[in-house]
C-alpha cells in the first residue's frame, strides 16, 4: 500500500480525495445520482462505448510498441493513465464533435510542443505540501467556476479580468516555485525517467492523432447516413446509391463532410431519386 501511495505526487493525492469527497456528495442526492445515471446510459451508448474502447486498444499497441523499445515500462503507468484520462479522452470528444476541418489537426500538435508542455512538467514535477495542495485545488476549481458562469454574460466582463489576473498570479507563483526547486534539487530532474516522463505525453498526443482523424470522419460518415434515414422515403437502392457517390466524393476529408452535413439546398434527407444525388455531388464539388 505505502508503495501504491508512493507513486503519486502530493498534488495528486488531493486532487483524489477531492473527487473521493465530490462523489459522496453526489450520491447522496437523489436527482444528481438520476442525472448521473443518464450520463452513464450516454457514455455506455454502443457508439460512445466502443470509440473508448477503440481508443484504450490504440494507445495499448502504442503503450506495447514503446514497450518493446524499452522506452515505456510500468513506473511510467500511472502518467499514461493520467494522459489518457485528463488528455486523451478530452481531446478525443473535443474534436469530434467540432465543425471545424482538417486544420484543426494541426493545433493539437502545434499544442503538444509547445513551451507550455515544458511549464507544466516543471510545475507538476514540483508540488506543494499536501496541504497547501488540499487547499490549492478546490480554491482553483471555484475560481475556474467562477469565470466560467462571469463568460456567459458580457455585463461580468471586469469578473473575468480579475479571474484572469487571479490565475497569471498563481500560474507566476507555482512556476517560480518549481523553478527555484528545480536549481536546488537540479539532479534528481536530470535522469532518464524524467526525459522520459517530460516526452511521454506530447509523443502520445501526436501519436493519437491518426485516431482522432479517423473517429472525427466515422462520426461524420455516421451522422450524414443518419440524415439519409431521415425525411422523404427513399429505397434501399437509393440509399446505397447515396452512400457511394458520398464516399467517393468525400473520402477520408473532414472538410467535404462537414460541407455536405451543412449543405441546405440539397440536403441529404429531401433527396428523391439518382438525379438529385447528382446535383447534390456536383455542388459538393463545386463549393471551394
Amino acid at each position: 500500500m505505502k508503495k501504491f501511495m508512493e507513486l503519486f505526487n502530493n498534488r495528486e493525492l488531493a486532487l483524489a480525495i477531492w473527487i473521493i469527497i465530490f462523489l459522496f456528495f453526489v450520491l447522496m442526492k437523489k436527482n444528481i445520482r438520476k442525472s448521473l445515471a443518464g450520463i452513464l446510459k450516454i457514455v455506455f451508448k454502443k457508439k460512445i462505448f466502443l470509440m473508448i474502447l477503440s481508443a484504450i486498444l490504440y494507445i495499448i499497441g502504442i503503450i506495447l510498441f514503446f514497450y518493446l523499445l524499452n522506452f515505456w515500462n510500468t513506473s511510467l503507468l500511472k502518467n499514461t493513465i493520467m494522459w489518457f484520462c485528463f488528455t486523451g479522452i478530452v481531446v478525443l470528444f473535443r474534436y469530434v464533435s467540432s465543425d471545424e476541418d482538417e486544420n484543426f489537426f494541426k493545433k493539437i500538435i502545434v499544442d503538444s510542443i509547445k513551451i507550455v508542455i515544458i511549464i507544466e512538467f516543471i510545475a507538476n514535477f514540483y508540488t506543494f505540501s499536501f496541504f497547501i495542495e488540499l487547499i490549492l485545488i478546490p480554491f482553483l476549481t471555484l475560481i475556474v467556476a467562477i469565470e466560467m458562469v462571469a463568460t456567459m454574460d458580457n455585463k461580468n466582463e471586469s469578473v473575468v479580468k480579475i479571474s484572469k489576473r487571479i490565475w497569471i498570479i498563481i500560474g507566476l507563483a507555482i512556476l517560480i516555485y518549481a523553478l527555484i526547486e528545480l536549481i536546488r534539487n537540479y539532479k534528481s530532474f536530470l535522469n532518464f525517467f524524467t526525459l522520459k516522463s517530460f516526452l511521454l505525453a506530447p509523443i502520445l498526443t501526436i501519436l493519437f492523432v491518426p485516431f482522432i482523424y479517423i473517429a472525427v470522419v466515422f462520426v461524420k460518415y455516421d451522422l450524414l447516413f443518419n440524415r439519409l434515414e431521415m425525411g422523404a422515403e427513399k429505397g434501399k437502392k437509393l440509399k446505397s446509391y447515396a452512400r457511394k457517390k458520398l464516399f467517393q466524393n468525400c473520402l477520408l476529408s473532414v472538410n467535404k463532410l462537414n460541407k455536405a452535413l451543412n449543405m441546405k439546398n440539397y440536403n441529404i434527407m429531401v433527396i428523391r431519386n439518382k438525379r438529385d444525388i447528382n446535383e447534390m455531388i456536383n455542388v459538393l464539388k463545386a463549393e471551394k
